[in-house]
């Protein structure tokens, strides 16, 4: 059981959503990037998947090696000051590339979202060690709404899975001893009023 939550925990690493809230969207709502041709819709692809996980993995990592934090895994309050600072300026950099960038409103207010999501996660963590993973999960399952409502195609299914799965995804986090239930939903509170107030900006 143990095995599973690990598993399902680094299948939906938060760093991780943003890059799958693109997929969704670029999938159920192809005509968003019409514009594009396949290189270009790569590239921003390339620039989401970059900014939002790969470069944050590396600053974790290296603050791990040069002893900033006991291990990448962050278990305390205290290890994620830093690595919070550090992800936030990738997803602010993000956020203000795609700003200035010829892209659908759904791409920045994803990204804009999830920014938000960290900026209220990093104060929250002074108090509590709010969980990222269901912080992440709950604005996936508001762009995936967002996208049910817009898209035409019928997501019903798939608005459902993305339930399920967000609701697995804690259900983990508590298996593995990693957070409190209190800590739980709170941040899948923050990951939806966070996507709530971006895709109202």
């Amino acid at each position: 059981m143990r095995t599973t939550a690990k598993i399902l925990s680094y299948l939906f690493h938060p760093l991780l959503i943003p890059t799958y809230a693109f997929l969704l969207a670029f999938t159920f709502s192809p005509g968003l990037l019409f514009y594009l041709d396949s290189q270009g819709v790569a590239n921003i692809f390339l620039k989401i998947f970059f900014n939002t996980f790969f470069f944050p993995v590396i600053v974790v990592f290296l603050m791990s090696k040069l002893e900033f934090v006991d291990s990448i895994f962050l278990k305390t309050k205290k290890e994620r000051i830093i690595p919070y600072i550090g992800v936030s300026v990738f997803f602010s950099w993000s956020v203000i590339t795609f700003r200035n960038m010829s892209v659908p409103p759904i791409l920045f207010q994803i990204l804009l979202g999830a920014t938000i999501a960290i900026f209220v996660a990093f104060i929250v963590n002074i108090f509590t060690k709010i969980s990222m993973h269901t912080t992440a999960m709950g604005s996936l399952v508001i762009v995936t709404l967002s996208l049910s409502l817009t898209s035409d195609f019928n997501l019903k299914l798939l608005l459902m899975a993305v339930f399920v799965i967000a609701g697995l995804v804690g259900t983990c986090r508590l298996l593995l001893d990693r957070h409190k239930p209190y800590d739980v939903y709170l941040g899948y509170f923050v990951g939806i009023i966070s996507q709530i107030v971006a895709f109202n900006f």
